[in-house]
């Protein structure tokens, strides 16, 4: 638990294994392996853009026996999840997702809470089936039985969201103001992000086409047609390539690239976004992606230290300060005295620690 909970998930994996492997009617922790070496499974494939489908159905089959071997229905509920999370996510059998999710709302001992997510869920799949109007019927449920709760604000996001997507953005700008001062940092700062896109270009034509476009595009690809999504997002930049929008076009299409692993096309689309749009409010994000990129997909972490340099320095105000803080220290203790004293780095003093 503790490599999980480091990310060290190969070690994770080992321990859990030698766990199972011992089983016997002594060993109390057997069962709840079988269950946890699931969530790392899954976290090992999806902390990388690089799996395959081999790696999505070698983790499907493991589901899928793990579930057999767990006669209580309570129990079983986490693992019927990740498996519903699997097939309509990432395997794509979305009416697989649907049936699952749909179980899970009758299985008893469930928690009120628990039940909440799985409705939400369900709403994100039948997102992915375009019918958008039974989603957000959903959404509004979870959102009215917790109005106080977080999941409550997440259910209000994406209710707000869903009318972005099919262009009423008036009503969606109303729902995020409301959200702004959630108690959750990450949906505040979703909200935020999405209110000022909608403020920003909205209204900045004659017609919204341009505008309505993008969010369809932005639909597409939560629902994963990529292809269709590019095409929307071209037609606007050839109707109008001066347009607002045009850093959240090669935003989307980095989005886009990413999700398809052609990583080195991503890297162009953002690095587009950083010298072309420095003072624009994707600037920022586009530097940490980049610096996530290199240091992840692409291996380069000298250019993943040198991007967490440049937006320390020149976006102190950036949400992602804090995050790239760590990881620059992290670089910055691989530089020798001299490196550091180029940069302007100051060493830490050392600690003697015998007495």
């Amino acid at each position: 638990k503790l490599c999980a909970s480091n990310k060290q998930y190969d070690l994770a994996i080992e321990a859990y294994e030698k766990v199972i492997k011992n089983e016997n009617e002594f060993n109390f922790f057997s069962i709840a392996s079988k269950q946890e070496i699931l969530d790392v499974l899954r976290n090992k494939i999806f902390s990388n853009a690089s799996y395959t489908t081999s790696d999505l159905m070698n983790l499907k089959s493991r589901y899928l026996k793990t579930i057999a071997g767990v006669p209580n229905i309570s129990d079983r509920a986490p693992l019927v999840e990740g498996l519903a999370y699997l097939e309509g996510f990432y395997i794509h059998n979305i009416d697989t997702a649907e049936i699952l999710y749909r179980d899970l709302l009758t299985y008893p001992g469930v928690s009120v809470k628990d039940k909440a997510l799985h409705k939400i869920s369900l709403a994100d799949v039948l997102m992915l089936k375009n019918e958008v109007w039974d989603a957000s019927l959903l959404y509004m449920q979870v959102e009215k039985q917790l109005k106080e709760d977080v999941i409550g604000s997440m259910a209000k996001f994406k209710n707000a969201k869903l009318y972005y997507y099919t262009g009423d953005f008036e009503w969606s700008q109303n729902q995020l103001d409301g959200l702004k001062a959630s108690t959750s940092k990450l949906i505040s700062n979703d909200a935020i992000d999405l209110s000022l896109l909608i403020t920003d270009n909205y209204n900045m034509d004659t017609t919204l086409i341009n505008m309505q476009q993008f969010a369809q595009a932005d639909l597409l690809i939560f629902q994963n047609r990529l292809a269709e999504a590019n095409v929307k997002l071209d037609s606007i930049t050839n109707r109008t390539p001066d347009h607002s929008l045009a850093d959240e076009i090669l935003y989307k299409k980095y989005e886009i690239a990413y999700k398809k692993q052609e990583f080195n096309q991503a890297k162009i689309f953002l690095e587009k976004i950083i010298y072309s749009f420095p003072d624009d409010i994707l600037a920022d994000n586009a530097i940490y992606k980049l610096a996530e990129l290199e240091e992840n997909q692409l291996k380069n972490s000298m250019a993943a230290f040198k991007l967490y340099e440049k937006l320390l320095f020149d976006y102190p105000g950036s949400l992602f300060v804090v995050e790239a803080r760590k990881r620059y220290r992290k670089y910055a203790e691989t530089l020798t005295p001299a490196e550091k004293f180029e940069r302007g780095i100051k060493s830490e003093p050392k600690i003697d620690t015998e007495f």
